[in-house]
């Protein structure tokens, strides 16, 4: 990964935060944005070097 795909996912991490505070959307698409959320977070994770 390099720095400039790593910023992508940082911003990508933040922006998926900020959606999902929104107390006003349906939980469905909560649901479906902690997935992605969990996906990204693992992503970096990974990268990181703090889980396998």
């Amino acid at each position: 990964m390099t720095e400039a795909e790593y910023l992508k996912l940082l911003d990508r991490i933040v922006k998926g935060a900020e959606y999902l505070e929104n107390p006003l959307i349906k939980p469905e698409d909560y649901s479906r944005g902690m997935r992605l959320y969990d996906q990204l977070v693992q992503q970096l994770l990974k990268y990181k070097g703090l889980i396998e």
